[in-house]
This record gives structure tokens, sequence and C-alpha cells, in this order.
């Protein structure tokens, strides 16, 4: 069950967070013409989680905003993309049951649950001058395996940098997070 207040704040942090986020920094980059902005949905955006409707909801209009906002945006130099990984080991899934956790990580192919580290890896080449080519996508690392994103590890220089970079974006989101009352790390960036 999800009563009003819990569906109201899962779309606002994940949803209208997303949208206020790039709302605020597009005008500069359209001035500049050139940015990147990387959202982090979710695979239940894209295939619906069981006992997670609003969380589902809410990561399923982060991709619709990310492939709207790319086509719009075609010819400004402007680049939007999205992440919908699967399950990445965070203390997240302290909050859920293991039978949940069980369900998500037996529809990945791997086998396994992601790391931060491969998740901040493309986030990194989504956000950089390499990334020329790509706008309103949705990549799943899940599906694109963990030698995929390894290969782009190149292209961003230090990965310690771009790890650090990743953990001050969730540090900032689990601020966000406490001042909305949350609980759970209902992970979203932009870059």
């Amino acid at each position: 069950e999800v009563d009003d207040a819990e569906w109201e704040r899962v779309l606002g942090v994940n949803a209208s967070g997303t949208f206020y986020c790039m709302r605020a920094v597009l005008p500069a980059m359209i001035e500049r013409g050139y940015g990147r902005i990387v959202n982090l949905a979710s695979v239940a955006g894209k295939e619906g989680n069981p006992m997670a409707a609003a969380y589902s909801a809410a990561k399923a209009a982060v991709i619709g905003m990310t492939k709207a906002l790319g086509k719009d945006l075609v010819g400004t130099g402007v680049l939007v993309n999205c992440i919908a990984p699967a399950v990445i080991q965070t203390p997240i899934l302290d909050q859920l049951s293991q039978e949940h956790v069980d369900y998500m990580l037996a529809r990945i192919p791997l086998g396994r649950l992601g790391e931060v580290d491969e998740v901040a890896r493309l986030v990194c080449f989504l956000a950089s001058e390499d990334m020329t080519f790509s706008t309103g996508a949705t990549l799943q690392p899940s599906l694109l395996g963990v030698g995929f994103i390894v290969r782009f590890a190149h292209y961003v220089g230090h990965l310690r940098a771009c790890r650090a970079l990743v953990f001050r974006l969730v540090q900032r989101f689990d601020c966000v997070l406490k001042l909305c009352g949350g609980k759970s790390a209902l992970f979203r960036s932009k870059s």
C-alpha cells in the first residue's frame, strides 16, 4: 500500500526533482551551446517492479523526460541521456526484503548485483566531451554487461575523480532526500 504522502514524495524526489534540476541548468547550457545531462532512472522505470508502483512510475517519468528533452534539444549542443541500472549494491537494499532483492537479482543476466563504480564509469562517459552521438537514450547497464562499461573508463581519465564526483552527487541527493523526510536512497542525479 502506498498512501498519498508517499506517492507524492517518491514522485517529487525522482520525477519533479529531475525536472527542476534540468530546468535550472538548461538555459546556461543552451546559451553556451554545450552541455551534458545524465539522468539516473532504474530498470524499474522500464519494466515495473512489484511492490514498487510509485518508484517504477517515477523512474518511468525520468526516462520519458530524457527522451523528450533529447529530441527537443537537438541542434543546441546539449545532450540528454539516461541510465536505468538494475540492482546496485547500495544501502537501499537494507530496506528491502530478501524476497524482493532475489526477485530483482533473478532478472539480471549476469546474476549479480552491480557496483557503484560500474555505473560511475558510464555516467562519466555520458557526461564527457567524448559523448557526441547519443541523446534521448536510456542505457541499461545490466544488459550492457560489465565489459561494456569498463571499456569507457579510458575516455574519462582518472576513475578515482569520477568516483568522487558520483559519491558527491549521492551525498547531495541524500541531503535532499532527508529534507523531504525520506528513508530510501532513491538515487537520481544530473550532470
